[in-house]
């Protein structure tokens, strides 16, 4: 549990990374987690999955909520589109 209260479920996340090869659509409040939770939502350079953490641990704790959601829309759809984009937490907005 950190400051802002418990850490929202990982569920909607994890569920749409494994279910991608087989759904044509999906709809997701994911991306509002920036805004709502004060997380960014980024590609693990380890692991290559779709994780989130605190902006203030990933070093950006100056983004608005707005950038937050942004960069967390922008990861989503990087992952999912594979657009080449890297979306790494090092390649957040500045």
């Amino acid at each position: 549990m950190g400051r802002g209260g418990p850490e929202p479920e990982m569920g909607q996340l994890r569920a749409a990374c494994e279910l991608q090869h087989l759904a044509l659509s999906m709809d997701s409040s994911e991306w509002l987690v920036g805004g709502r939770h004060g997380f960014l939502v980024f590609r693990h350079t380890r692991t290559g999955k779709l994780q989130r953490a605190p902006a203030r641990v990933l070093g950006r704790s100056e983004l608005t909520r707005a950038e937050r959601n942004a960069a967390c829309a922008q990861a989503i759809n990087a992952y999912f589109n594979a657009g080449g984009l890297d979306v790494s937490a090092a390649a957040l907005p500045t």
